[in-house]
């Protein structure tokens, strides 16, 4: 997602350059493309377009499996989709991805991409998609607040879809997670305040 992207571009920020926190993100377009803090992937889209919903709205459409994703030993993000496996199927429509060679502070990598023997999807133009591996598709905060910058779109999935419950476990999971992250906000403005 294009979310993920302006996550890890925030975080570069607080990480290199802190003194440019309150500069507004278009005036940041040149110091993050010296600093790559995005890196250009091959064959991460079906170019078909974004997913979106049918004209009922109520299924998605464009959702289409191009490669997977392989977890990293302790994700919450592969926790919270509550599966077993350590590699799944995703949909993709993206031609970026964060670059992981300078980790952001507070962040680990989670997920990477890998080809997928059994799909073999092809272009518009009738290319045989071969995404790049090994490509960020999944970080993570390791303390604080819940932060998870993902690259595929699981909200692109039905329920009852192949994989549509996992997917729909982890929504459900960074909205719970927000929310227990503002309830402990509204409880901490509550006490007492003390001069240090």
């Amino acid at each position: 997602m294009s979310g993920s992207w302006r996550i890890w571009e925030q975080l570069s920020i607080w990480t290199k350059h802190p003194d440019y926190i309150s500069t507004e993100a278009p005036n940041l377009v040149t110091w993050h493309a010296e600093s790559q803090t995005l890196v250009d992937v091959t064959d991460h889209t079906y170019g078909g377009g974004m997913i979106r919903l049918d004209k009922m709205g109520i299924k998605a459409t464009y959702n289409i499996q191009i490669h997977d994703v392989v977890f990293q030993k302790g994700s919450w993000i592969k926790a919270a989709l509550k599966t077993k496996k350590h590699r799944i199927s995703v949909n993709s429509v993206h031609w970026k991805a964060v670059n992981s060679k300078e980790l952001p502070l507070n962040i680990k990598i989670s997920g990477l991409s890998a080809q997928n023997p059994l799909i073999k999807q092809t272009s518009r133009q009738k290319n045989l998609v071969e995404p790049q591996e090994n490509e960020v598709e999944a970080f993570e905060s390791i303390d604080g607040a819940p932060i998870a910058g993902i690259q595929w779109h699981p909200e692109g999935y039905n329920y009852n879809e192949a994989d549509g419950p996992l997917h729909s476990n982890l929504v459900k999971y960074m909205a719970l997670a927000g929310s227990a992250y503002a309830a402990k906000r509204r409880m901490l403005s509550q006490l007492p305040k003390k001069d240090l």
